[in-house]
């Protein structure tokens, strides 16, 4: 829903189109960057951390009122939160699901995600169209605080420990 949102800010599709491809690049560069921490750290606190920064990521669209400069920093921001999420809970399904079945249990994984991709913008287009982009952030921020909750459900396991002593 971006496009929606930029667009409702004044932007162009030169505006979503420059946004997004640099919110992707973004994302996909913070990933082996979330190896690491998932190695060295554990994978439940770099989970937290990740998942709370997301909570946390979806606030400062609602005071965001132009494009420009606060509309470019939130939405990188939030799509290198999306790309940390993204490797921290793929690499925890891999973890959950047993070596013999590990590429079934990542195609389950992936297609409940992609469902999500479905439902998500249908429900954010119906939020906007009831209480606007505030009901969206809103929704949005309910949404990762429950996924929050959740993730303090994972168990805690110390570290792989790979990697570490390295510079």
């Amino acid at each position: 829903l971006v496009p929606l949102c930029v667009r409702s800010l004044g932007g162009t599709e030169s505006t979503v189109g420059t946004l997004v491809g640099v919110g992707a690049l973004a994302s996909v560069c913070c990933r082996p960057f979330v190896g690491g921490l998932l190695d060295r750290v554990s994978r439940r606190t770099t989970l937290l951390w990740g998942q709370t920064i997301n909570t946390l990521s979806f606030l400062p669209f609602l005071a965001i009122q132009t494009v420009g400069p606060a509309l470019y920093l939130a939405t990188i921001a939030h799509w290198i939160v999306w790309g940390y999420l993204f490797a921290a809970y793929f690499t925890y399904a891999a973890d959950l699901a047993p070596p013999s079945r590990r590429g079934e249990g990542l195609a389950i994984f992936g297609m409940w995600g992609i469902l999500t991709n479905g439902l998500g913008p249908t429900l954010g287009e119906w939020l906007i169209a009831r209480g606007g982009f505030a009901w969206l952030f809103g929704g949005a921020t309910a949404f990762a605080a429950v996924s929050l909750g959740l993730t303090l459900l994972v168990p805690f396991r110390p570290a792989r420990g790979v990697g570490v002593g390295r510079s």
